[in-house]
């Protein structure tokens, strides 16, 4: 026989012998192979899952219309004046600016689950622009809640992009935008336009409300108060907001509160992420109530109802 023959019956031999079974997994492999069934089974779960709801838009304002009772009432210009301060201007909300003020609501509403997306688009518009959010943790209605306020700044010119990766780990890739309008939104314009519809829907206890009250003190002093705001018995609401370095500005708010001539409760200071004693300790030193967004948001209900207002404790620790 020839080499040749020899390894062509080698060959066949090989051919024609038995498939061997491969040999079992070990449990740490049927583990893994157990959880990418399951992960593929959420994620196909999830792509099932109904499109989130759209924002509902914030309604036109109420206030164009006044009441029997309120006709005659002094406007907000009008208490101002009466406590000395020259009136230079205020914000006027225009038809095109509702999409942003819907964006504000949302964020405003939603703060809790946003919160650490908003402080890393913050962080990223000074870094670098691009940033990376897990999702991994998240429930469906969260995850949604994410990449819906993503897709609303986005269509305002806020974000440059944003795009969610299912696998191998849920995440939200987010490319920040170095327009004007988005360092101005995100670094704490979405808060004066979150307060200030609130109080637009605090109807019918707020009967009238301004932003970027531009005045002049009777000391000379040129101040903007962010949100007044005037309820059903003509009397002055001020509310500034704050989600930075507040400290250096106290003075100032409590001299320009003595000067509007209100007590604690109408001098309102909103820290998003306040704990309950630093706002008491602000309201005993500086007369101002400070609240948190879940204070905010209980203090608004009180005032929208005409029921009694909810404490400065209760409030400033509202989650």
């Amino acid at each position: 026989m020839s080499p040749f023959d020899s390894v062509q019956s080698a060959a066949g031999v090989a051919n024609h012998a038995p498939v061997q079974p491969p040999p079992p997994l070990g449990g740490s492999e049927r583990l893994a192979q157990s959880i990418d069934r399951l992960t593929a089974a959420i994620e196909r779960l999830l792509e099932r899952l109904p499109a989130p709801a759209p924002v509902p838009s914030p309604p036109e304002s109420p206030f164009l219309e006044p009441t029997p009772e309120e006709i005659g009432l002094p406007t907000v210009r009008e208490l101002l004046e009466s406590k000395g301060l020259c009136i230079q201007g205020f914000a006027v909300s225009k038809e095109e600016e509702r999409p942003l003020l819907q964006l504000a609501w949302y964020l405003g509403t939603r703060y809790g689950t946003l919160r650490e997306l908003l402080h890393k688009i913050k962080r990223a518009m000074n870094n670098g622009l691009h940033l990376s959010h897990d999702l991994a943790g998240l429930g469906s209605d969260d995850l949604s809640t994410n990449c819906q306020f993503a897709s609303l700044a986005r269509d305002q010119g806020l974000l440059a992009d944003f795009r969610y990766v299912r696998s191998p780990r849920r995440v939200l890739l987010v490319t920040c935008s170095r327009d004007p309008n988005a360092l101005n939104f995100f670094s704490g314009s979405w808060l004066e336009l979150y307060l200030e519809e609130s109080l637009r829907r605090a109807r019918p206890g707020i009967v009238e409300v301004r932003r970027g009250m531009r005045v002049s003190l009777p000391t000379g002093e040129d101040f903007e108060l962010d949100i007044v705001a005037k309820d059903r018995a003509g009397r002055l609401l001020w509310v500034e907001a704050k989600t930075g370095e507040y400290s250096g500005s106290l003075p100032k708010y409590e001299r320009v509160r003595r000067i509007l001539d209100l007590p604690a409760d109408r001098a309102i200071l909103v820290l998003p992420e306040a704990n309950a004693a630093v706002c008491e300790s602000l309201r005993l030193r500086y007369g101002l109530w400070a609240l948190n967004l879940g204070g905010w948001s209980q203090l608004v209900g009180s005032v929208a109802t005409g029921a009694s207002a909810p404490t400065n404790a209760q409030a400033s620790s509202s989650k």
